[in-house]
């Protein structure tokens, strides 16, 4: 009787400890980061001032590239993409680059961001999200 109460509750506690893990584990596009809205499209033009790679399921936010570009008005927190998509593109970001972004301003643990969808740097322009957000490395080969 001992023993099956035991086993009893040593299989409910992996269990339990087995489903508390699968809900800390993030989740691709299940509700992980700011959400792209076309109804927040907005263009900014600037200096990038800092650069880092966030990594997947690190944070609240989406994982990746993001830039600080310091405008006219304000310095804001830019989520580019993918380091491994950007490489793929032979595009790289340095610390002083002349930018125009296009994107969607959404709010991040209460500041201002931009998801972006365009980045225009010496007349070159990378795509990264089609006019509805969807990132064009996500869409599927035809």
């Amino acid at each position: 009787m001992k023993r099956t109460l035991y086993s009893f509750l040593l299989i409910s506690l992996m269990a339990l400890a087995t489903a508390a893990l699968a809900a800390a584990v993030p989740q691709r596009g299940k509700g992980k980061g700011p959400v792209y809205d076309p109804a927040t499209i907005t263009t900014i033009e600037g200096a990038v001032t800092g650069k880092t790679e966030v990594p997947w399921g690190s944070s609240d936010c989406w994982g990746g590239e993001h830039l600080l570009v310091k405008t006219e008005k304000e310095t804001i927190q830019v989520h580019v993409g993918p380091t491994w998509y950007l490489v793929r593109q032979d595009w790289k970001f340095a610390e002083g680059d002349r930018i125009t972004v296009t994107g969607s301003r959404v709010k991040v643990d209460g500041t201002d961001s931009i998801i972006a969808r365009t980045i225009t740097r010496d007349s070159k322009q990378i795509e990264l999200r089609d006019a509805n957000g969807t990132p064009v490395w996500a869409r599927k080969k035809r």
